[in-house]
């Protein structure tokens, strides 16, 4: 990728994060939990149905609702 193609991603990747934090503020705290609590339950919903997965599928997928405990 030339120098040109590598900024102009670098570029596209700030503009979306800034975008997804703009759009986590305008939401209410209430929003905000509900659709944590949400995610949480239906990733413990997926677990629960024994799905085939790899070591580290499983370590990421465990990681991810432990961080997203840590919010609520």
């Amino acid at each position: 990728m030339g120098t040109g193609q590598g900024a102009c991603a670098d570029e596209h990747k700030e503009r979306a994060e800034s975008a997804r934090k703009e759009r986590f503020r305008n939401n209410s705290e209430n929003v905000v939990i509900t659709h944590i609590v949400y995610s949480i339950d239906q990733l413990e919903l997926f677990i629960e149905s024994n799905p085939s997965l790899t070591k580290v599928q499983w370590s990421r997928l465990e990681a991810t609702i432990k961080q997203l405990k840590v919010l609520i």
